[in-house]
């Protein structure tokens, strides 16, 4: 458990502070199956604490989901182009 300090009275800044050592975990998880796992748990993470940057930032990042997965899958990122679109 992350108590907040002093000038973090509605424990905001612990909330965003304890979502990015979870995405950490996400990226330093040793297989597609842990950073799912992972990922599951800062989206509850998010939605239990439900401080409005951290809301936001769940939304984008479920949104590039497979973007992020698929980078334990391969054990990379796909390519792509500067649109977005899959590199050839």
């Amino acid at each position: 458990m992350i108590v907040s300090p002093p000038g973090d009275p509605d424990g905001h800044v612990a909330a965003v502070w304890l979502a990015r050592e979870v995405l950490s975990e996400v990226c330093t998880a040793r297989d597609l199956t842990q950073a799912k796992r992972r990922l599951i748990v800062f989206f509850e993470h998010a939605v239990d604490d439900d401080v409005p940057s951290l809301t936001r930032l769940a939304h984008k990042l479920d949104g590039w989901r497979d973007e992020i997965l698929a980078f334990h899958h391969r054990r990379r990122a796909p390519r792509t182009d500067r649109s977005g679109q899959p590199a050839d």
